[in-house]
């Protein structure tokens, strides 16, 4: 046995990773794999406000295929053991006052207030990588968004999609 194993590396999947993994999209699945080849011990995570997107999804979805579809993004994020994660005391007020700070300085758009949570509670959970197809957020200059979240002592997580991830690293 190791004297002192390595952390695992943490990465933190977004919505519509999560509800691509219900619609069983190649490039998700792909990336998840070969992610959990490659970067070992790791971990994937579910932000908190990730976990609330899906539950409104659940009660409050357009129509029944909607509700379904996240209902099977969670029981997927359970088989493909991607945990909920959970803040500490007082992360909560530092997530809102980062979000706040990215859609202030533009990095974000006004009306997106839960893209700069699920950015903010990555950092705060030190999550090295962000898995998203949201453009909002892939759209963030990393320079920039590293600046604002060092005020916060916080560390950017890479931003990428499924896609990107599966095109480089699948073999």
């Amino acid at each position: 046995m190791e004297a002192n194993p390595r952390p695992p590396a943490l990465v933190a999947v977004d919505t519509n990773v999560l509800l691509d993994l219900a619609d069983e999209l190649e490039d998700v699945t792909d990336a998840v794999g070969v992610m959990r080849r490659r970067l070992r011990p790791l971990q994937f995570l579910m932000s908190p406000t990730v976990e609330e997107e899906l539950a409104h999804e659940v009660l409050h979805g357009n129509d029944f295929t909607e509700k379904e579809r996240a209902s099977s993004a969670f029981a997927l994020a359970r088989r493909w053991n991607i945990h909920l994660a959970r803040l500490l005391d007082g992360q909560h007020q530092t997530a809102r006052a980062m979000g706040r700070r990215l859609r202030a300085v533009g990095l974000l758009p006004e009306a997106e207030v839960n893209d700069g949570l699920i950015v903010a509670e990555t950092a705060l959970l030190g999550s090295a990588l962000l898995l998203t197809s949201d453009e909002h957020l892939r759209g963030m200059d990393f320079e920039r968004l590293t600046f604002e979240l060092r005020a916060f002592r916080c560390a950017a997580p890479v931003i990428a999609t499924p896609r990107e991830i599966a095109r480089k690293f699948f073999q």
